[in-house]
């Protein structure tokens, strides 16, 4: 329903309450429903995930996603962020005093 490009991946696009149903504007700051304070889900996006190869061959970063995010086409902002590798990390010690 919004795919496509620029403005066209918003249109249609609005918090849905998963419990009672219950619509709310994408401008608004809700984090639960008004109505029942269930919890809000973005209703309306069908993203457009790429082939895993495409996304290897695309620059490092967030915007190799960018079909798969609920954004509109336009200038890509990035404040210098990259593909974080993960990384084994020591072990986390029980804190149990015992």
């Amino acid at each position: 329903m919004a795919k496509g490009t620029g403005t066209d991946k918003l249109a249609g696009l609005e918090y849905k309450c998963t419990t009672c149903g219950h619509g709310h504007p994408l401008g608004g700051l809700a984090w639960r429903c008004s109505l029942c304070g269930g919890m809000l889900d973005l209703a309306g996006f069908d993203p457009e995930f790429p082939d895993p190869s495409d996304i290897r061959r695309r620059a490092l970063g967030l915007w190799r996603y960018a079909g798969a995010l609920p954004l509109p086409e336009g200038e890509k902002l990035s404040m210098g962020e990259g593909d974080t590798p993960l990384v084994t990390g020591p072990a986390w010690r029980s804190s149990s005093t015992t």
